[in-house]
């Protein structure tokens, strides 16, 4: 039995430009699982980098650094249009941070790019500001 000749396959500049006239992250998410030649497209830096200055991440909310002891995570509340997503990730996340090391206490020093710095709380004044952790 003869097979019927196989498409083409379309070069990865088309659907690079097909991607990036995608909603967002989820529908991103759905198409670099769909097979190992659109996840290597969609996982490239170059093409990231180009995704994510169309689509810019949504907001879910602000890690209050005053708070002692880690953060506190406060979502983004109605009528924002990621609230619902904001919400999910308050009760899903460990915002607790237990997580980090034993230690008397940790306080979040500064954010950026989605990581948080802390402090270990309690350490001699001479060690002050030595300790501490990026996550």
């Amino acid at each position: 039995m003869a097979t019927a000749p196989s498409e083409p396959p379309l070069p990865d500049e088309l659907l690079e430009d097909i991607f990036l006239l995608l909603d967002g992250g989820t529908d991103l998410a759905r198409v670099a699982a769909a097979c190992t030649s659109f996840r290597r497209i969609a996982c490239a830096r170059r093409f990231l980098r180009r995704f994510l200055s169309l689509h810019p991440p949504p907001v879910l909310g602000f890690v209050d650094i005053g708070f002692r002891y880690g953060g506190r995570f406060l979502p983004a509340g109605k009528p924002h249009p990621s609230a619902s997503a904001a919400r999910a990730v308050a009760q899903a996340a460990d915002f607790t941070y237990s997580f980090l090391p034993e230690h008397s206490g940790w306080l979040a020093q500064d954010t950026l790019g989605g990581r948080m710095t802390y402090l270990g709380c309690g350490w001699p004044l001479w060690m002050q500001g030595k300790p501490g952790l990026v996550c």
